[in-house]
């Protein structure tokens, strides 16, 4: 599912034409609006006049103006954050917000949640419908007032549900520092792992979800299967994160149970899979890898850690959640029978349970990997440009280089360090002293238009400053 799936109708059509501009460009007419079927005239209309408002009220700099009778400009300025704008909307919508309450309260009632938020019975369980449509991704269901299904898919979800949608500030203030801080050092110091910012963040919001869990009023209903219970018991650093969990919940006076060990395991081995290397679930999903790289005719291990990090998500979830729909490489459009080849290994080595869009996202990531393999990679120097590691880093670099590139008084370097001007998709960088241009995410025309035209206002020295 799509975070902007829980926004309302009104909400989503905004959301699709904030989209289209992204995709298209910053000069869109109400023509090319009429032909993506999104919604009648008179609704795109009153739609994009909705969109103004609150791209105004999310950051006065960014306008969307009707510049001709048929034609509408979007203008984002350099340091605009699209995750960010994406939780504005989302922190007005009902069903994000019955989500964000069920997880908060031990237990819920019908009278308890209309009271909440002020709504009628038929309006609760409208939207409670609406919301099972996306749950059942994940194997869940909201029934008998409360999210039924396995414990670790219900984990599962509401990480990525809270991951997704808070900004990175809201992030580091519910959790860089929290209660659970001592829990994640000994984690560390027991395992020999050396978090990064981002993981101790992912870490601290799995062991708070732990914590809000294990204080729930209803019976939980744990599945692990056989075979994996069976790996995981093997493995000596599981008994080792088991005892960690036995001196710390027992030091509490929290209920103990095996489960809390095996999830918090797990998780571990999908933060960081290049610490758990010579675990039996580590291995035989690295074999797979291996496998599946020699079907792309590809040799290189560089691509180990991201392969296995998706592989192990699919292996061991149904379901996931991404920020918005994204126009991506795909495999299936530049080699369809590789890709073919790579679904029947997964469904042969993984999961034959694996949602559309997991398989969406490794039909992306397979992609990011062909074309990054398929291209050589260029050596250019020019501006201060640093990317978060993923998949798609090097299709952004060559994105930037290649506009760089038409500006010969400017070197490109990837650092932050010493430079005048940043470019970056790395949200945290917006606390950088020095002019940042945050990418939007969408390598499309209107990106480039939007870069080409930052580098010139930096040049003549008049840039927005952010």
């Amino acid at each position: 599912m799509y975070l902007t799936d829980l926004m309302d109708k009104h909400q989503q059509i905004q959301f699709q034409l904030f989209s289209y501009f992204l995709s298209h460009g910053p000069d869109v007419s109400t023509h090319q609006l009429e032909e993506t079927r999104i919604a009648s005239l008179p609704t795109l209309v009153r739609e994009l006049d909705l969109l103004e408002e609150q791209l105004q009220l999310f950051q006065h700099e960014a306008t969307l103006t009707k510049v001709r009778s048929e034609s509408y400009q979007l203008f984002l300025p350099n340091h605009f954050n699209v995750a960010a704008f994406i939780n504005f909307y989302l922190k007005k919508t009902l069903n994000y917000q019955l989500l964000c309450f069920v997880y908060q309260q031990k237990e819920v009632s019908t009278t308890k949640l209309t009271l909440a938020f002020q709504i009628s019975e038929a309006s609760l369980f409208r939207h409670l419908k609406e919301i099972n449509l996306y749950l059942d991704e994940f194997d869940l269901q909201f029934r008998n007032k409360n999210i039924v299904g396995n414990e670790w898919q219900l984990r599962i979800f509401y990480f990525q549900m809270f991951w997704h949608s808070l900004t990175i500030m809201d992030k580091k203030e519910k959790w860089l520092h929290t209660p659970l801080h001592p829990l994640i050092e000994i984690i560390q110091h027991q395992l020999h792992i050396d978090f990064s910012e981002e993981e101790h963040l992912k870490l601290s919001l799995w062991l708070d979800i732990m914590q809000k869990r294990l204080d729930y009023r209803e019976k939980a209903r744990h599945v692990i299967p056989d075979v994996l219970w069976e790996k995981i018991r093997t493995d000596t650093t599981y008994q080792k994160i088991k005892m960690i969990m036995v001196r710390y919940l027992s030091r509490y006076a929290l209920a103990w149970s095996e489960y809390e060990a095996a999830y918090l395991y797990l998780f571990l081995l999908t933060l960081t899979p290049e610490a758990f290397l010579e675990t039996p679930l580590i291995t035989y999903i690295k074999q797979m890898n291996t496998e599946l790289l020699r079907s792309l005719d590809i040799n290189e291990t560089s691509y180990q850690k991201l392969l296995t990090q998706a592989h192990l998500a699919v292996f061991l979830t149904k379901g996931t959640i991404e920020k918005i729909p994204r126009t991506k490489i795909r495999l299936s459009d530049k080699k369809p029978e590789k890709m073919t080849n790579c679904m029947d290994l997964v469904e042969k080595k993984l999961s034959k349970r694996v949602s559309h869009l997991q398989w969406q996202q490794l039909d992306e990531l397979y992609g990011g990997i062909w074309f990054a393999h398929s291209h050589e990679k260029q050596a250019r120097h020019k501006i201060g440009l640093q990317l978060k590691y993923d998949i798609e880093t090097e299709t952004i670099r060559q994105f930037v280089q290649t506009i760089v590139a038409t500006f010969p008084q400017i070197e490109l370097v990837a650092t932050d360090k010493n430079v005048a001007f940043l470019i970056t998709n790395d949200e945290r960088k917006l606390s950088e002293p020095i002019p940042v241009f945050l990418l939007t995410g969408f390598l499309t025309e209107f990106e480039r238009i939007r870069l080409r035209q930052a580098l010139k206002n930096f040049l003549n020295g008049v840039g927005d400053k952010g």
